[in-house]
């Protein structure tokens, strides 16, 4: 088995890509895993979830990265190793579904295998941190690889 590390130099934007044919998408910003962008966000007492999640705001995160796969990988199962990510992160590898995950936090895997091209793959991971559970705030829009 090979492990490639993939944690740094993603590009990360705000935004709700099912409306994106309606909005304009921000300017990405390039970021290292493990990212939360919900902490960045400015307290107000108005936020949803109140202060079970530090009065902070809520948003959705669009994180992506290029991946070269090398040609020794052809005929091979390729998996993405999830440490975890907030709850429905939604992992697309050239615009094709290949999993989502209801839970937060917990670890998963992904089969890219399906999805792969060997000319350059763009990974996208959808995190909809809209979505407060009762608790503590419980980090909404991270994820780890």
């Amino acid at each position: 088995m090979e492990r490639f590390e993939c944690n740094r130099d993603w590009s990360f934007y705000e935004s709700n890509e099912s409306l994106s044919f309606v909005y304009e998408k921000p300017v990405p910003k390039q970021i290292h895993l493990p990212h939360d962008f919900i902490i960045t966000k400015p307290r107000s007492a108005d936020a949803a979830g109140g202060a079970l999640n530090g009065y902070l705001g809520e948003g959705q995160g669009v994180y992506k990265k290029e991946l070269a796969f090398p040609e020794s990988l052809k005929n091979k199962t390729v998996i993405l190793d999830l440490d975890g990510a907030y709850m429905n992160t939604e992992v697309i590898l050239n615009g094709e579904l290949l999993g989502m995950h209801p839970y937060g936090y917990t670890p998963y895997q992904v089969d890219l295998t399906p999805a792969l091209n060997f000319d350059g793959s763009l990974l996208r991971a959808g995190i909809p941190g809209e979505d407060f559970t009762e608790g503590l705030r419980s980090g909404l829009g991270e994820v780890f690889i």
